[in-house]
Protein backbone atom coordinates (compact mmCIF):
# COMPACT_ATOMS: atom_id res chain seq x y z
CA UNK A 1 0.00 0.00 0.00
CA UNK A 2 1.57 3.66 -1.14
CA UNK A 3 1.62 5.99 1.66
CA UNK A 4 1.99 10.28 0.79
CA UNK A 5 5.24 11.75 2.02
CA UNK A 6 3.77 13.28 5.13
CA UNK A 7 2.43 10.13 6.16
CA UNK A 8 6.10 8.51 5.43
CA UNK A 9 7.64 11.73 7.52
CA UNK A 10 4.84 11.41 10.33
CA UNK A 11 5.98 7.28 10.58
CA UNK A 12 9.46 8.25 10.90
CA UNK A 13 8.93 10.69 13.81
CA UNK A 14 6.83 8.06 15.43
CA UNK A 15 9.38 5.57 15.06
CA UNK A 16 12.44 7.65 16.51
CA UNK A 17 10.46 8.42 19.81
CA UNK A 18 8.83 4.86 20.21
CA UNK A 19 13.35 3.89 20.26
CA UNK A 20 13.48 6.25 22.92
CA UNK A 21 16.23 8.32 21.28
CA UNK A 22 17.84 5.46 19.33
CA UNK A 23 18.36 5.43 15.49
CA UNK A 24 15.63 4.51 13.53
CA UNK A 25 16.30 1.65 11.16
CA UNK A 26 18.15 1.61 8.09
CA UNK A 27 16.39 2.26 5.29
CA UNK A 28 17.06 1.85 1.19
CA UNK A 29 16.16 4.34 -1.30
CA UNK A 30 16.67 2.87 -5.01
CA UNK A 31 16.27 4.82 -8.40
CA UNK A 32 16.49 2.86 -11.00
CA UNK A 33 16.94 4.25 -14.79
CA UNK A 34 17.14 2.97 -17.69
CA UNK A 35 20.73 2.16 -19.37
CA UNK A 36 22.36 5.59 -20.42
CA UNK A 37 24.36 3.99 -23.19
CA UNK A 38 21.74 3.22 -25.29
CA UNK A 39 20.79 6.84 -25.97
CA UNK A 40 24.46 7.63 -26.51
CA UNK A 41 25.33 4.84 -28.75
CA UNK A 42 22.91 5.80 -31.02
CA UNK A 43 23.33 9.68 -30.74
CA UNK A 44 26.52 8.55 -31.64
CA UNK A 45 26.29 6.13 -34.66
CA UNK A 46 22.99 8.77 -36.13
CA UNK A 47 25.78 11.65 -36.04
CA UNK A 48 29.19 9.62 -37.01
CA UNK A 49 27.65 7.94 -39.73
CA UNK A 50 25.92 11.22 -41.16
CA UNK A 51 29.36 13.16 -41.33
CA UNK A 52 31.59 10.36 -42.41
CA UNK A 53 29.51 9.35 -45.52
CA UNK A 54 29.77 13.03 -46.10
CA UNK A 55 33.33 13.45 -45.78
CA UNK A 56 33.18 9.98 -48.30
CA UNK A 57 31.19 11.62 -50.78
CA UNK A 58 28.40 9.59 -50.41
CA UNK A 59 25.83 11.87 -50.68
CA UNK A 60 26.17 16.00 -50.91
CA UNK A 61 28.98 18.18 -52.14
CA UNK A 62 31.67 19.36 -50.20
CA UNK A 63 30.14 23.66 -49.87
CA UNK A 64 26.29 22.26 -49.72
CA UNK A 65 26.02 19.32 -47.41
CA UNK A 66 27.37 21.18 -44.13
CA UNK A 67 24.43 23.28 -43.72
CA UNK A 68 22.38 20.29 -43.40
CA UNK A 69 24.36 18.45 -41.18
CA UNK A 70 25.23 20.55 -38.12
CA UNK A 71 21.70 19.88 -36.48
CA UNK A 72 21.61 16.21 -36.05
CA UNK A 73 25.89 16.45 -35.28
CA UNK A 74 25.15 19.22 -32.31
CA UNK A 75 21.52 17.88 -31.11
CA UNK A 76 21.67 14.36 -31.53
CA UNK A 77 25.34 13.63 -30.95
CA UNK A 78 25.96 16.39 -29.25
CA UNK A 79 22.92 17.25 -26.75
CA UNK A 80 21.59 13.91 -26.15
CA UNK A 81 24.97 11.79 -26.24
CA UNK A 82 25.84 14.58 -23.91
CA UNK A 83 22.94 13.84 -21.46
CA UNK A 84 23.78 9.88 -21.75
CA UNK A 85 27.23 10.67 -20.52
CA UNK A 86 25.73 12.54 -17.42
CA UNK A 87 23.44 10.03 -16.98
CA UNK A 88 26.01 7.46 -17.17
CA UNK A 89 27.52 8.55 -13.64
CA UNK A 90 24.49 7.52 -11.61
CA UNK A 91 23.95 4.39 -13.55
CA UNK A 92 27.89 3.60 -12.21
CA UNK A 93 29.12 3.04 -15.80
CA UNK A 94 32.90 5.06 -15.90
CA UNK A 95 33.16 4.33 -19.89
CA UNK A 96 29.79 5.58 -20.50
CA UNK A 97 30.25 8.76 -18.27
CA UNK A 98 33.90 10.00 -19.58
CA UNK A 99 33.42 8.93 -23.62
CA UNK A 100 29.60 9.56 -24.32
CA UNK A 101 30.48 13.03 -22.28
CA UNK A 102 33.30 13.84 -24.41
CA UNK A 103 32.07 12.69 -27.56
CA UNK A 104 28.79 15.21 -26.77
CA UNK A 105 31.06 17.87 -26.11
CA UNK A 106 32.78 17.36 -29.66
CA UNK A 107 30.22 16.80 -31.41
CA UNK A 108 28.19 20.24 -29.65
CA UNK A 109 31.57 22.44 -30.52
CA UNK A 110 31.69 20.67 -34.68
CA UNK A 111 28.17 21.16 -35.07
CA UNK A 112 28.59 24.56 -33.66
CA UNK A 113 31.05 25.36 -35.73
CA UNK A 114 29.64 24.27 -39.16
CA UNK A 115 26.48 26.37 -37.98
CA UNK A 116 28.95 29.47 -37.76
CA UNK A 117 29.59 28.29 -41.51
CA UNK A 118 26.44 27.88 -42.92
CA UNK A 119 25.71 31.36 -41.30
CA UNK A 120 28.50 32.77 -43.45
CA UNK A 121 30.21 33.95 -40.00
CA UNK A 122 33.51 32.17 -40.17
CA UNK A 123 35.02 30.20 -43.33
CA UNK A 124 35.23 26.99 -43.24
CA UNK A 125 38.37 25.34 -45.46
CA UNK A 126 37.62 22.18 -47.74
CA UNK A 127 38.91 18.70 -46.65
CA UNK A 128 42.10 19.49 -49.27
CA UNK A 129 43.01 22.16 -47.26
CA UNK A 130 45.50 21.74 -44.68
CA UNK A 131 44.27 22.69 -41.21
CA UNK A 132 46.51 22.08 -38.43
CA UNK A 133 43.87 24.12 -35.89
CA UNK A 134 41.58 21.83 -37.04
CA UNK A 135 43.61 18.60 -36.57
CA UNK A 136 44.07 19.23 -32.95
CA UNK A 137 40.53 18.79 -32.00
CA UNK A 138 41.26 14.87 -32.84
CA UNK A 139 44.21 14.05 -31.01
CA UNK A 140 42.88 14.57 -27.74
CA UNK A 141 39.68 12.43 -29.03
CA UNK A 142 42.55 9.77 -30.43
CA UNK A 143 43.86 9.16 -27.16
CA UNK A 144 40.92 8.94 -24.71
CA UNK A 145 38.84 7.06 -26.92
CA UNK A 146 42.08 4.53 -27.02
CA UNK A 147 41.95 4.52 -23.35
CA UNK A 148 38.16 3.50 -23.23
CA UNK A 149 38.91 0.98 -25.83
CA UNK A 150 41.70 -0.86 -23.25
CA UNK A 151 38.94 -0.42 -20.97
CA UNK A 152 36.41 -1.98 -22.61
CA UNK A 153 38.43 -5.36 -22.79
CA UNK A 154 36.92 -6.31 -19.81
CA UNK A 155 33.17 -5.45 -20.89
CA UNK A 156 32.44 -6.77 -24.57
CA UNK A 157 33.60 -7.05 -27.76
CA UNK A 158 31.58 -4.57 -29.51
CA UNK A 159 31.82 -1.74 -27.29
CA UNK A 160 35.75 -2.71 -27.68
CA UNK A 161 35.26 -2.24 -31.50
CA UNK A 162 33.32 0.98 -31.23
CA UNK A 163 35.98 2.78 -29.39
CA UNK A 164 38.36 1.15 -31.13
CA UNK A 165 38.06 2.09 -34.86
CA UNK A 166 36.92 5.25 -33.85
CA UNK A 167 39.93 5.95 -31.86
CA UNK A 168 42.10 4.76 -34.95
CA UNK A 169 39.96 6.64 -37.20
CA UNK A 170 40.43 9.87 -34.77
CA UNK A 171 44.59 9.45 -35.53
CA UNK A 172 43.87 9.22 -39.32
CA UNK A 173 41.61 12.27 -39.59
CA UNK A 174 44.07 14.13 -37.34
CA UNK A 175 46.81 13.14 -39.98
CA UNK A 176 44.63 14.70 -42.78
CA UNK A 177 43.82 17.52 -41.50
CA UNK A 178 47.39 18.72 -40.55
CA UNK A 179 48.73 17.40 -43.71
CA UNK A 180 45.88 18.54 -45.62
CA UNK A 181 45.36 14.82 -47.03
CA UNK A 182 41.82 13.96 -48.15
CA UNK A 183 43.43 10.58 -48.48
CA UNK A 184 44.39 10.29 -44.73
CA UNK A 185 40.93 11.87 -43.97
CA UNK A 186 38.59 9.47 -45.69
CA UNK A 187 40.47 6.59 -44.13
CA UNK A 188 39.53 8.02 -40.78
CA UNK A 189 36.01 8.32 -42.14
CA UNK A 190 35.93 4.60 -43.01
CA UNK A 191 36.80 3.81 -39.80
CA UNK A 192 34.32 6.14 -38.47
CA UNK A 193 31.55 4.59 -40.51
CA UNK A 194 32.89 0.90 -39.05
CA UNK A 195 32.71 2.25 -35.33
CA UNK A 196 29.15 3.88 -36.20
CA UNK A 197 27.86 0.09 -37.82
CA UNK A 198 29.35 -0.81 -34.06
CA UNK A 199 27.40 1.39 -31.97
CA UNK A 200 24.16 0.82 -33.54
CA UNK A 201 24.71 -3.00 -32.53
CA UNK A 202 26.29 -2.57 -29.22
CA UNK A 203 23.49 -0.07 -28.69
CA UNK A 204 20.76 -2.95 -30.09
CA UNK A 205 22.29 -5.24 -27.77
CA UNK A 206 21.91 -3.42 -24.68
CA UNK A 207 18.01 -2.38 -25.66
CA UNK A 208 16.83 -5.64 -25.79
CA UNK A 209 18.70 -7.48 -23.01
CA UNK A 210 17.18 -4.73 -20.39
CA UNK A 211 13.58 -4.85 -22.64
CA UNK A 212 13.26 -8.65 -22.81
CA UNK A 213 15.62 -9.57 -19.89
CA UNK A 214 17.63 -11.94 -21.38
CA UNK A 215 20.16 -12.23 -24.12
CA UNK A 216 18.65 -11.13 -27.56
CA UNK A 217 22.36 -10.21 -29.32
CA UNK A 218 25.26 -11.71 -28.53
CA UNK A 219 27.34 -9.49 -26.22
CA UNK A 220 30.47 -10.61 -27.60
CA UNK A 221 31.94 -11.89 -24.32
CA UNK A 222 35.32 -13.83 -24.60
CA UNK A 223 35.32 -16.31 -21.43
CA UNK A 224 38.33 -15.29 -18.57
CA UNK A 225 38.87 -12.15 -20.40
CA UNK A 226 35.75 -10.18 -19.51
CA UNK A 227 33.70 -10.13 -16.67
CA UNK A 228 30.48 -11.40 -17.95
CA UNK A 229 30.21 -15.42 -18.67
CA UNK A 230 30.42 -16.91 -21.40
CA UNK A 231 26.47 -17.99 -21.64
CA UNK A 232 25.87 -14.16 -22.22
CA UNK A 233 26.91 -14.96 -26.06
CA UNK A 234 24.00 -17.56 -25.91
CA UNK A 235 20.35 -15.91 -27.21
CA UNK A 236 17.76 -16.75 -24.25
CA UNK A 237 19.94 -16.35 -21.69
CA UNK A 238 18.93 -14.56 -18.27
CA UNK A 239 21.77 -12.35 -17.44
CA UNK A 240 20.00 -10.87 -14.04
CA UNK A 241 17.05 -11.41 -12.39
CA UNK A 242 16.34 -7.12 -10.85
CA UNK A 243 14.21 -7.01 -8.15
CA UNK A 244 11.32 -5.19 -8.84
CA UNK A 245 7.16 -5.43 -9.22
CA UNK A 246 5.31 -6.93 -11.87
CA UNK A 247 5.15 -5.44 -15.52
CA UNK A 248 8.65 -4.14 -15.10
CA UNK A 249 7.65 -1.12 -12.80
CA UNK A 250 10.66 -0.02 -10.96
CA UNK A 251 11.35 -0.53 -6.80
CA UNK A 252 12.12 -3.28 -4.75
CA UNK A 253 10.04 -6.09 -3.95
CA UNK A 254 9.31 -7.95 -0.54
CA UNK A 255 10.20 -11.32 0.11
CA UNK A 256 7.08 -13.50 0.20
Amino acid sequence: MMTTHEEYVHQAYESRHEHDGAAPPARVYLTPIAPPATLGLFGFFASTMVVSTWILGWWGTPTGSPPTMFEIAAFFGGLAQFAAGVWSFRARDPIGSALLTMWGTYWMAWGFLQALGAAKVVDIPPLSTAQPGFAVWFIPLCLFTSWGAIAAIRENLPLFLVLATVGAGCGFVAAGFWAGSPTWTKVGAWLFVFGACFAWYTGAMVLLEYAWGRVILSLGVIPGLMKLPADANRPGFRLSAPMEYAGGQPGTRHAP
